[in-house]
């Protein structure tokens, strides 16, 4: 029922942002303009074809379907930023009605200004998108030293590569799975960290699409491992667990175990738990009373929530996901005044 609402809410606001923002593209034009009626149906297309998209994904996997899913994700990014765009624009003709800053020649051509603001956002968002898409496409390794206190020197060289969020899809297909797959283990790892969200809300792209192949072919010799994200919950958590398990990575969920004589490993599972089971998940105080004190803790946490609480029970590493820092500017600010660290490394205590 929670995730009824939450969907229900979410497409009430995805209809008033489109709303707002169909309502002022279609002001752009000329009044009796031909490009008016073009626009219309173009950009209702465009809108209706993320939540179309994904209604599809659940009976039927196809190029059609996949267009419009991939459609549908850049304009989920391009609305948000065509909001900001078109906020400041009134915003600046808000303030102008009380202290004029606009020059006046802009008033003498209206129509012309109008249809040239038009083409100046859409050319500047369309080029943030691009750029942003590239960037998303030219994955980078991050290597970080983790310094070891003396008594652990037994898990020291020991390599853990860790890659969070892969959200195995239909815009993370075949080939792109393929890539991050074999980037991953060209580091030679020892041992693979999954924290959450490795498969996307819907569990049916991924399996017509075999994407699961690609995850079995992840190696190391300590073994895969991963605990889950809110995605496994929101595609259904069991289904999740049991193709990930089928395809050789084991899932803790509010679970240890002893990685050889290295480390003590905690997968939680993902605070959604509680959304979707009415329960609360076990403390990180219960699961670390269950370990070796002789080994230090490693715990995978999908969202990086509450640093204090495995700095108090002594967690020597933690590895989360779930932020991606906002994915785009500017809510990379929200998510660096949400999380503690919304992004790379931070020591806290010990």
């Amino acid at each position: 029922m929670k995730f009824l609402g939450f969907l229900i809410t979410f497409l009430i606001l995805y209809a008033i942002i489109n709303f707002y923002l169909i309502l002022r593209g279609f002001q752009c034009f000329p009044s009796g303009s031909l490009y008016r009626w073009i626009y219309l149906p173009v950009i209702l297309i465009i809108v209706l074809s993320f939540p179309a998209g994904k209604l599809l994904e659940h009976v039927w996997i196809s190029y059609f379907n996949d267009i419009l899913v991939w459609i549908g994700s850049f304009w989920f990014a391009a609305m948000f930023l065509f909001l900001i765009f078109a906020l400041f624009i009134d915003l600046f003709r808000l303030v102008n009605l009380f202290l004029p800053v606009i020059p006046k020649f802009l008033f003498d051509h209206v129509d012309k200004t109008k249809l040239i603001i038009l083409l100046v956002g859409v050319c500047g968002i369309s080029l943030a998108m691009i750029l942003g898409h590239l960037k998303a496409h030219n994955i980078k390794v991050k290597n970080y030293n983790i310094l070891l206190p003396q008594k652990y020197q037994n898990c020291s060289g020991l390599r853990i590569v860790v890659a969070s969020d892969l959200h195995v899809s239909t815009t993370v297909g075949r080939k792109r799975c393929k890539k991050i797959v074999n980037l991953i283990n060209a580091q030679k790892p020892n041992i693979i960290l999954l924290p959450g969200d490795i498969v996307d809300s819907d569990l049916k792209a991924v399996t017509e699409n075999n994407l699961g192949d690609y995850l079995k072919e992840l190696s190391a010799p300590l073994g895969v491992y991963a605990c889950p994200g809110n995605h496994e919950y929101i595609g259904g958590i069991e289904q999740a667990i049991q193709y990930l398990t089928d395809h050789n990575i084991r899932v803790l969920r509010d679970e240890g175990l002893t990685i050889h004589d290295y480390f003590y490993l905690i997968g939680r599972d993902d605070p959604s738990f509680s959304r979707y089971s009415g329960k609360n998940r076990a403390s990180l105080e219960s699961l670390t009373a269950q370990q070796d004190t002789l080994l230090p803790s490693v715990v995978m946490d999908h969202q990086p929530l509450h640093l204090e609480e495995a700095s108090r029970n002594k967690v020597f590493l933690q590895v989360s996901g779930h932020t991606h820092r906002g994915q785009f500017w500017p809510f990379n600010w929200a998510t660096d005044n949400i999380y503690e660290c919304s992004h790379g490394y931070i020591k806290k205590d010990d």
